[in-house]
C-alpha cells in the first residue's frame, strides 16, 4: 500500500513538471505564431502589443557602446505605426538606435537596417533628414561620422518616414538561435516535434493512469468480493452452529422425557 502510495505521488509529480514544460511550448509557439500574422511583407517587423524582435544579420553594430550588439544578439524594439510615429519620432536623439527600411546598393533591394543616429539634417527639399552610422564604422577613424568631412564618413540618410522601430534592448546570445527557429528545420525540429512527442507522451500518460485506476477499481472489487465471500461463510457457519445447538437442545429435551417416563 505504501509503494503503491510513492508511485502515485512520483506519477503526479512527473505529469505536473511535463505539463508545466508542455504548455510553455505551447506558449511559445503561440507567441511565436501571433508576433508573424501581421507580416505581409520582408520590411514588417514580428511583434505583439507593439513589441517587436528582430534577429542581426550583420556586424554593422559590433562597436564599443554599452548597447551595441553583434549577430549572435537577438534586439527588441518599440515598432512604430502610424498612430504613435509622430509621438516617437519626435523625442528621437543623437545616440538612439532606430530600425529603418534602407535601399542596398550592395544587396540591390529595400532591406531593414538598424543603426544609431549621429545626427539630423536638413535637405534642399527643406524637410528634415536623419543620419545614421553603425557602430562597427565609427570605431574607424577613416569611417567614422564627421559633420564637417562628409565625404569619407560611412552613413545613411534617411527620412523620419523611413523609420520602422526605435531599439529599446537586447538578449545576448539569442539571435543565432532565434534565426534557427525562423527556418522551417528550426521550427519543425525545436517547436513541432517536441509538442507532438508531448502530445504522444501525454496520451500515453492518459492511458496509463487509466489502466493505474482501473487495475486499482479491479483490485477494490476482488477485496469487496472477497470480504462478501467472508461474510457469508461466516453467515452459513453461525447458521450451521445454530442448527447444531438445536439439534443438540432437542436431543437433550427428548432424552430427559424418556427419563421421566422411565420412572
Amino acid at each position: 500500500m505504501l509503494e503503491e502510495k510513492k508511485e502515485k505521488k512520483w506519477w503526479e509529480v512527473v505529469s505536473v513538471v511535463l505539463n508545466c514544460v508542455f504548455y510553455l511550448f505551447v506558449a511559445i509557439l503561440l507567441i511565436f505564431s501571433i508576433s508573424n500574422l501581421g507580416m505581409k511583407t520582408e520590411l514588417d517587423i514580428p511583434s505583439i502589443f507593439g513589441k517587436g524582435y528582430l534577429t542581426v544579420q550583420t556586424s554593422s553594430m559590433d562597436g564599443e557602446e554599452e548597447d551595441s550588439f553583434t549577430p549572435k544578439d537577438l534586439i527588441f524594439v518599440k515598432v512604430i505605426t502610424e498612430k504613435n510615429r509622430e509621438k516617437i519620432v519626435s523625442k528621437l536623439e543623437i545616440g538612439d538606435i532606430v530600425t529603418f527600411a534602407y535601399y542596398s546598393d550592395e544587396i540591390g533591394r529595400t532591406i531593414l537596417n538598424t543603426h544609431r543616429i549621429v545626427d539630423f539634417s536638413t535637405g534642399s527639399d527643406g524637410k528634415q533628414y536623419i543620419r545614421t552610422q553603425g557602430d562597427k564604422y565609427a570605431m574607424n577613424p577613416a569611417y567614422k561620422y564627421d559633420p564637417d568631412n562628409l565625404s569619407s564618413a560611412k552613413f545613411e540618410t534617411i527620412s523620419y518616414e523611413d523609420i520602422k522601430a526605435v531599439y529599446t534592448g537586447k538578449w545576448t546570445g539569442a539571435g543565432n538561435t532565434m534565426k534557427f527557429l525562423q527556418t522551417s528545420n528550426g521550427f519543425l525540429l525545436c517547436i513541432v516535434l517536441p509538442t507532438a512527442l508531448f502530445f504522444v507522451f501525454e496520451a500515453i500518460m492518459l492511458v496509463m493512469n487509466f489502466l493505474r485506476i482501473k487495475n486499482h477499481k479491479n483490485k477494490e472489487t476482488m477485496m469487496k468480493e472477497h470480504e462478501d465471500e467472508l461474510a457469508r461463510i461466516k453467515a452459513e457457519l453461525e447458521n450451521e452452529k445454530e442448527k447444531m445447538r438445536a439439534e443438540l437442545l432437542a436431543e437433550l429435551e427428548k432424552k430427559e422425557k424418556n427419563e421421566e417416563i422411565k420412572e
